[in-house]
């Protein structure tokens, strides 16, 4: 996901630390990055199978 806002997202911040949280109980991965247009872009991956 890319957003052109200016929110300035914290990847220590209590909402983005808790979906890594939620991604890591799963052996997920999380990133997050600011973006192209000055926004942030957030990155989530789900493993497949068992």
């Amino acid at each position: 996901m890319d957003d052109n806002g200016r929110g300035g997202a914290d990847p220590d911040g209590q909402g983005l630390r808790g979906i890594a949280d939620r991604l890591a109980a799963v052996r997920g991965r999380f990133s997050s990055e600011r973006g192209n247009t000055g926004g942030t872009v957030v990155r989530a991956v789900l493993p497949c199978g068992s």
